[in-house]
Order: structure tokens, then sequence, then C-alpha cells
């Protein structure tokens, strides 16, 4: 007994230490070869790479007969792809065996990838040091090759182990073709106990069907075995098993909207066509669970006995025509608006990312510039992390962490902001703030900082003598240019939303209904912003360049300044909503605001309790004016002549320009009485008054209490007196107890207990309620 134990835990130990050393291998090899490749050139990697994911999704496709993908919500276009680059990126370097799961990779992809991996490692390294790696890397093309070898050998031996270790009879699933639709069928006959959404095991091969439906369609057995085993829905109507009327199931739907319709029994068939008659013909919508087993009785009345299966068949398919082509008509009207934002987002995901990566290359080729390359690259990844901090703190999940590493959170909002089944959790307005806020951090995280950086090192090399590449000049304008175009797209788009026009109307609603006046808005909101962006970077850069003690000084003092000014307009420096107005993220978010201010001057800052609207004029103005004077004071400390004066002074004067021409466009085009919005001082407590007092309806909720629960999502500095918030707590506790509003959530009732709540804001009852740890419910 001992000596079996034994030998099985050796097994055991030998199966762990398998994978472990496969996959080290595996990555290690890869990581060679593919470094090699990208030092030698760039662009020849990512072709590389791209030809190689184009070879793996044709075949995923030839195995499987589909390229889309095999759960449900994810087997869209947009979702399908972003699963294969997953894919593509284990098999790159990670290949878990998890992948070889039918759907996924399959075995014989999986397989194949493998040894094609392990094969081409030694040819991507040859054709790295063809292109030129040796005179970048001080290693020689034979080192490369026997660590190649003794990679692949700890693969290879990885794998042995693993082979050796496993179950004999699971070994072909490592390598014999076998596809999902192959395991369906198989499922289909065999199976008798499936673990359902909600954790229990139902048995039966009813319930385990019942599972499978729930797969994308593609992947179904025959029309013909779905026909057969849907004879028995008449049984499935009378006992109603648990799987039949799950929601999160949702069988009963999955049929009606999906299954052709030669396989649908007469019952279904009846009550589809009873429901087209209830839902009006101009309505494209498809059909839900719930309208399909409404008015039962009705069906069998109109579409009893008369119609036999064959003609029932043929109505319901002409129905379901007829609704895909509406629905058709719909998509092709909203592919212009989806495609636009697709491209935006790729294009702020990517265009900044790769021209920074371009920048890195390119500074790490020089002989005096290798430390800067650097320090490029690591701003760039140091805003990545900052936006998957972002992400992983503000609850979004871990796949929008993760997207966000990979520089694709721009693409991930707008797909959950146009999808009807977002890849993360939150609600429609979660996701519409998230991509706000992620296009925030971009420019100030990563646009900003490189843009001022990389015209620091421009104007070092010039110092030097040195000719800079077009790469760096290209990645600078660009840089400028897309931080105002992502500036006024972001803009016009949190000005024309209707829920913020509810909430806030007297801020947001400069942007005119008409095309042509708001795109010449839009166009100057980019002139402005590009144009403050880049005057800004000369004149601080310059400033840098010759003493970045003053440089550092004058920033300082400017944002010091700038929290004392805030305190006096606002009568506190902290943040204006509950959460982030405590002391570290108020700075923090301070820190942003004013780089906002000194570079990327959003008009959303002008809302009351970021700038406000007197500060965020006086600000613009301030920075237009100082740029000549950090300007003026670098010559002066330039002593040895080097900075060229005549072309900073003219890059300066085009960018002033800009910033005029700009502001001009945006004042005679905008709506006139938003205007003032943008000079006249308006405190953040006059705008919560107002919300207090007079505003009747919000997205928070309907009449004045609504609107006054609203007011407590924002920090308690900002509302108004404690003794008008006791009074209104006081009078209507009781009945939202009673009625239960759909703001007043538990969420809402805790805000109340927030140490930062004065006392005297709630009531004597409510007060000894909360000391006793209890919220009423």
């Amino acid at each position: 007994m001992g000596t079996t134990w034994k030998i099985q835990q050796r097994c055991r130990d030998s199966y762990l230490l398998g994978p472990f050393f496969f996959v080290m291998g595996y990555l290690g090899a890869k990581l060679i070869s593919l470094a090699i490749l990208t030092h030698a050139n760039f662009y020849v990697a990512v072709g590389w790479c791209s030809v190689e994911a184009l070879g793996l999704l044709a075949m995923r496709y030839f195995a499987e007969g589909t390229w889309r993908h095999h759960i449900k919500g994810l087997s869209g276009v947009v979702p399908s792809l972003m699963v294969h680059v997953v894919v593509y990126m284990g098999m790159l370097a990670t290949p878990f065996p998890f992948l070889r799961f039918p759907g996924w990779a399959g075995p014989s992809v999986w397989a194949s990838c493998i040894a094609y991996s392990l094969a081409i490692n030694p040819v991507m390294a040859y054709v790295g040091f063809t292109l030129g790696a040796d005179r970048i890397i001080a290693v020689k093309l034979a080192t490369v090759q026997i660590l190649l070898v003794l990679a692949t050998a700890i693969s290879v031996t990885g794998m042995a182990m693993m082979g050796l270790a496993m179950e004999p009879s699971r070994r072909h699933t490592f390598y014999k073709h076998f596809s999902m639709r192959s395991l369906l069928d198989e499922l289909w006959d065999t199976r008798e106990l499936t673990h359902m959404v909600d954790g229990s095991c139902t048995a039966g091969t009813d319930a385990s069907r019942a599972d499978l439906i729930t797969l994308t369609s593609d992947y179904w057995v025959s029309i013909d075995r779905l026909r057969t085993w849907l004879t028995k829905w008449d049984e499935w109507e009378i006992e109603q098993p648990s799987w039949f009327t799950d929601p999160d199931i949702d069988f009963q739907a999955r049929v009606v909207n999906h299954v052709p319709e030669e396989a649908l029994p007469p019952t279904v068939l009846r009550k589809i066509l009873s429901e087209s008659q209830v839902l009006s013909r101009t309505s494209a919508k498809i059909l839900s669970e719930s309208q399909v087993l409404s008015r039962t009785s009705a069906a069998e009345r109109e579409y009893g006995t008369e119609l036999d299966t064959a003609t029932l068949v043929l109505m319901v398919k002409e129905l379901r025509q007829e609704l895909k082509a509406r629905k058709q008509k719909r998509r092709r009207k909203m592919a212009m608006a989806a495609t636009k934002a697709y491209a935006l987002a790729i294009a702020i995901s990517y265009t900044d990312l790769l021209g920074d990566v371009a920048v890195s290359l390119s500074l790490y080729q020089g002989k005096t510039t290798r430390n800067e390359s650097y320090v490029v690259i690591g701003i760039t990844v140091f805003s990545q992390v900052i936006q998957a901090i972002a992400s992983f703190a503000c609850g979004h999940g871990l796949v929008a962490t993760f997207v966000a590493l990979a520089g694709l959170k721009p693409l991930l909002n707008e797909y959950n902001a146009l999808s009807d089944r977002p890849l993360t959790r939150g609600t429609a307005i979660d996701h519409d703030n998230a991509k706000t806020e992620t296009r925030l951090m971009l420019v100030l995280f990563q646009s900003l900082p490189q843009g001022f950086y990389q015209c620091l090192v421009l104007l070092q090399m010039v110092g030097r003598d040195e000719t800079p590449t077009w790469v760096q000049w290209a990645s600078v304008v660009g840089a400028a240019i897309s931080v105002g175009f992502v500036v006024a797209d972001t803009d016009r788009g949190v000005d024309t939303s209707a829920r913020r026009r509810l909430d806030a109307p007297s801020v947001h609603g400069y942007i005119p209904d008409k095309t042509h006046h708001a795109l010449l808005v839009s166009l100057g909101t980019i002139l402005f912003v590009g144009g403050m962006t880049s005057s800004k970077w000369v004149a601080i850069a310059t400033l840098a360049t010759t003493s970045a003690t003053a440089a550092g000084s004058w920033l300082v003092v400017e944002c010091a300044v700038l929290l004392v000014l805030r305190y006096a307009v606002e009568g506190s420096w902290r943040f204006l909503l509950h959460g982030p107005d405590a002391a570290v993220p108020s700075v923090l978010i301070h820190l942003g605001l004013y780089l906002g201010s000194i570079a990327a001057p959003f008009p959303l800052l002008r809302f009351p309790g970021y700038l406000g609207p007197s500060l965020y004029c006086a600000s613009a103005c301030y920075q237009t004016i100082a740029s000549p004077l950090m300007l003026l004071m670098a010559f002066r400390l330039d002593g040895d002549g080097r900075l060229p004066q005549t072309e900073l002074w003219a890059v300066l004067g085009g960018t002033t320009g800009l910033v005029l021409l700009g502001a001009n466009l945006m004042g005679c085009y905008m709506v006139p009485e938003y205007r003032k919005t943008f000079y006249k001082h308006k405190s953040l407590k006059t705008l919560i008054q107002w919300m207090w007092t007079e505003r009747e309806t919000c997205a928070f909720g309907e009449g004045p209490d609504g609107s006054r629960a609203d007011v407590v999502d924002f920090a308690a500095w900002t509302w108004p007196p404690s003794d008008q918030v006791r009074a209104w707590l006081e009078e209507g506790w009781a009945n939202w107890e009673k009625e239960e509003p759909d703001w007043f959530t538990d969420e809402w009732k805790a805000r109340l207990r927030h140490p930062r709540v004065p006392r005297e804001a709630l009531p004597p009852a409510l007060k000894r309620t909360f000391d006793a740890g209890e919220v009423a419910k």
C-alpha cells in the first residue's frame, strides 16, 4: 500500500513539474527569438506575428468550420476576434494545456502550433541577425542557437514528463483532432449529469441538452436531432423542470429565437405567430421569452388545428426573414457610427502607443540617447499600469484590467458602450463614464508627459548638434493633434449626453444642434487645445533645457497657486464627489486638474468643482501669456546660446495663433447662451443649491426627492446647510422605507454613515439607528 502511494505521489509531482518545464522552455525560446527579431526590425516582427495570427485563425476555421467563439455573448464579430487574439497570445508564448479544448484551439491545432513554434524560433533568430540584430545586441548567432536548443530541450522534456505522468486514456486529447461539433454530438448522447449555471448538478439528458443549447448555434447538433428532442416541448410545459424555466439558462427564448424553423414543434410555431399579431409589424425587436410565452390561448384559437406543421414552418420562416431584414436595416444605420467609434478607439489606443515605441527604438539606436529611450518606454508602461490600476480600483473587473495593460481599454470601452452585451459588468452610465475617464487618463498620463519629454529630448539633441529623426518630429506633432482631437471628441460626447444635460442644464449644452456649427465648435476645440498643448511643451521644455530647477520651481508654484485659488472659489480644496473627496485622492485629482489646465484645457474643466468657469478662463489666459515669459527666461539662462531662438519664437507664435483661432471658432459657433459658462463665476455650492431647491428631475430620480438624493452623491462639504438636509431626511425617511424609490438603496443609505458627513445633518432617530450599526430597510 505504501509503495503504491509513493508511486502515485511521484506521478503527481512529475505531472506538476512537466507543465512547468514545458511552458518555461517554450516561453524562453519564444522570448529569445522574438526579442532578436524585434531589435533587428520592429515592423518585420509585427508583420511576422500578424501573419501567424491570421494563419492560426485560418487553422481554427478549418478545424471547426467557423471562426466564431462557442460561448454565448462572445460569438459576435468583435468578441470572437478579441478571443482569437487571446488564443494567439497564449499559443505564441504560454500554451496553456486548456487551449487544446475544442472551440479554443483544439487538440490538433494546439499540437501543430507547439511543433511550429519550437521549430520556427531558430528561423526567427536567423532572420533577425540577417536584418542586423548583431549591430544592436552583443550576442553571436551561435550563442543564440545554443540557448534556443537548450530552451527547446527543456520544453520537450516537460512535454515528455507530462505525457508519461498523465492518464494514458487522455493523451490523445493533446494531439488528435476533435472539433467542438464532435464534442457536442458526443455530449448530446452520453452526458447524464450537468453542472448548471446556478452551481447545482442536474441529472438527465434533457438538462444536458438544454445546457448545450446555450452555446453558439454554429456548433449545435443537426436539425433532425433537434426536432426529435423538441417533440417533448408539451411535456416540459406541463412538468416545468428547473432548466426549462431558469432565466439564467434562458432556454425557451434561445429555442424560439435561434432554433431553425424546421426543428420547432407546432406549439412553439403557433406561439411565435400569435405573438407576431400582437407585436407591431413596424418593430424589429427579437422576441423575448415573456413575449413568446404570453397569450397561449389566443395562439391556439387562431392557429389551432386548421394549419399543418409545414404551413406553420413557412409562416414562421417568412416572419423571421422579415424581422431579420428590419434588424439588418437598423444595423446598417448604426454601422457608420459604430465604425467611426471603433476606428477612433483604435486610433486613440495605438497612434500614440506605436509612435512612442517607434521613438524609443529610434533613440535606442542613437549613440547618446539610449537612456532617453528607456524613459520614453517607461512613460508608456507607466500609463498602461495606471489605467489598469484605475480599472481594477473602479470595479471594472479583471478583463478590463488586463485589457488596459495591453493598451486596448479605449476599444473595450467603445464596445461596452455600443453593445447590448458588454464584456464587463456595469450599467450603460458606468460604461459611458469609463470611456471618459480612460480618455482623460490617456491624455494626462501618456500624451502630455510623452510630448513634453520628447520635446525636451529634441532640444537637447539640437544643443549637441545632433539631427533628430523624422520619427521624433512626427511623434511630437502626432501627439499634439491626438490630444486636441481626443479632448474635442470626448467633450462633445460629454456635452451632448442627454443624461448630463438633464442633470446640469446650466452647464452642459454649448454644442449646437446644427451639424456644421457643431463641427466648427469641435474644430475650434482641436485648434485651441492642440495649440495650447504645443505652446506649453515648447515653453516648459525650453526652460527645462536651460534650468531644470527653474522649470520645476515655476510649475510647483503654479500648482500651489491653483490649489489656493480653487479653495478661495469653492471654500474647499477637496474633490466634489463622494469617495474621492479624501485627502490623498483629492491631491492626486488636483494634480490632474493642474496638468489639464496648463496643457490640455478640457472644456469639461469649467464645470463648478473642477476649475469652474472663472478659473478656467483665467487659467487659459494666464497660460497663453506665461509661455512667452518662460521662453524669455530660458533664453536669459542660456549662457552658451545653443538654443535656436528664432525657430522657437516662430513655433510659439504659430501655436499661440492656433489657440486664439480655436477660441474664436468655439465662441462664435457655440450656443450663445452658454458662452458665459466659460468665464462667468459660478461656484459648486451655487449649483448644488439649485439642484436642491429648484431642479425637479434628473437621471438619478424623478421629483425633488430624486434630485436631492442625487446631491447626496456629492461630497458632504458641497451639501446645503445641515438643517435643510436634516429636515428633508426626517420628513421623507418613513415614506421612502414604505415606497422604496429606485434611488433608496443600501449603497445610498451607506453614504449617510460616512465619517465626513456632518452629524448635525442627520435626524436624531437616524443617528441612533446608524450608531447601533443597523441600516433601516
